[in-house]
């Protein structure tokens, strides 16, 4: 049975591919969505706040978690501020998620955002109030802190 490919025709084109990452070129029929970066974000409402927020929100689950390098809180608050000024309205946060609660509440801390922060109000479902109790101490906005 004949080989649709040999040993060059496969060290060729992974040498194109790895050429064309390198350079930045675009995938091949990579478009950015009709109407991307334009128009009204779609929401859904709380139902217990009637208030509308937009349904993509903002992960932190290993990527807040840095602890205290100060760098890493200051390229953290960068992304929060990229995030409200593009319309985000929810930052997903627990305890469980090592210094991610107080990483976010460094940044809102040192930073005027366009949004009204509304605190989370449930926690894991394993033992929910010692969860609740090991969770920062409430602020302005709510389970958040800033840093130490």
């Amino acid at each position: 049975m004949p080989h649709l490919f040999d040993r060059r025709t496969i060290l060729t084109g992974a040498a194109a591919t790895g050429l064309a990452a390198t350079l930045g070129l675009p995938r091949a029929g990579a478009q950015p969505a009709a109407g991307a970066g334009s128009g009204a974000l779609t929401t859904k409402t709380v139902p217990s706040s009637g208030v509308a927020i937009p349904v993509i929100g903002l992960g932190t689950w290993i990527t807040f978690n840095v602890g205290d390098n100060a760098d890493a809180l200051a390229e953290r608050t960068a992304v929060m501020q990229a995030f409200f000024e593009a319309g985000g309205g929810m930052i997903d946060s627990s305890p469980m998620y090592g210094s991610s609660q107080a990483t976010i509440g460094h940044g809102l801390a040192s930073s005027a955002f366009p949004t009204p922060c509304l605190p989370p109000t449930r926690s894991g479902r394993a033992r929910p109030p010692t969860a609740l109790r090991r969770s920062p101490r409430p602020s302005a906005c709510g389970a958040f802190r800033a840093s130490p």
